[in-house]
Order: structure tokens, then sequence, then C-alpha cells
């Protein structure tokens, strides 16, 4: 299993295990943990739960009228942040983090911009958006 799946690397020349490699070297222990939990889905399961990702993704994608702020990219978020869930517990920095990252990182944004154009840039915006509007402290 891998941090950052083949569908996120388009860079054919470099292997999994130097993927890997890079995400043991940032996550650390936290990657096993994660690992494991993958580890126990069912192909079928896995592949579910990275629909709901790609049905967020395809959304924003497809509503351009969508802005940060608007009541509808707010539930994208939310549910972004409830998809995400599924892998790791997610904090406010690590909201950020990520909103970064999938504009930062041509293997995430490529993905991303395959559901139409940029929509890397408009889900990290949103991401950025909600993230310093969402009551962190309220979460269970």
């Amino acid at each position: 299993m891998v941090l950052i799946p083949d569908k996120f690397n388009s860079d054919s020349s470099q292997s999994s295990s130097a993927i890997r490699h890079e995400a043991y070297t940032l996550y650390g222990e936290e990657l096993i943990a994660v690992e494991e939990r993958l580890s126990s889905r069912s192909k079928a399961e896995a592949n579910a739960v990275h629909e709901q990702g790609a049905l967020i993704a395809r959304e924003i994608a497809l509503h351009e009228n969508y802005t940060p702020n608007s009541p509808e990219m707010m539930n994208l978020m939310l549910r972004q942040l409830n998809w995400l869930e599924n892998y790791y517990r997610v904090t406010e920095d690590r909201f950020r983090g990520l909103a970064d990252l999938y504009i930062s990182d041509s293997r995430f944004a490529n993905y991303y911009d395959s559901f139409g154009s940029n929509t890397a840039e408009k889900l990290s915006r949103a991401m950025m958006y909600f993230a310093n509007h969402f009551d962190w402290h309220d979460r269970k």
C-alpha cells in the first residue's frame, strides 16, 4: 500500500518504492497506521471510498460558478473533510497542508485537474476558505 496511489503518480519514472520511501520519510509511524486501516478493507470498500473523493472532485469541476465561500462549496468541503477521515484524523493544519499539496505537487494537481480545468486550484482555495471558517474546536 502506498500513500500516494498510482492514480496520483503522473511521473511513470518514479517507482512505487520511491513513492513509498518518500511517504515514510514524511509521515513515518503514522503511515503504518494508515496502511493497516486501509489493508483491512476489501477491494470493493477501498474503491467505494476512492469514488467518494472522485465524486467531490467531479462536482467541483462541474460547477464552475461555485465560489470558495458559497454554501454549495462549503458543503463539498465538509464532505471532503469527512472523506479524508477515511484515511486519518484531519486537523486544521493537515487540511491546510493538503490544500497546499493539491496544487504544489504535480501528481495531485494532475489528478484533480483530470476532472476539469483548474479543479485542483478550486479545491485548494475552497479548502483554505473552509479551514479559516470551520469550527475545528467543536469536533469530536
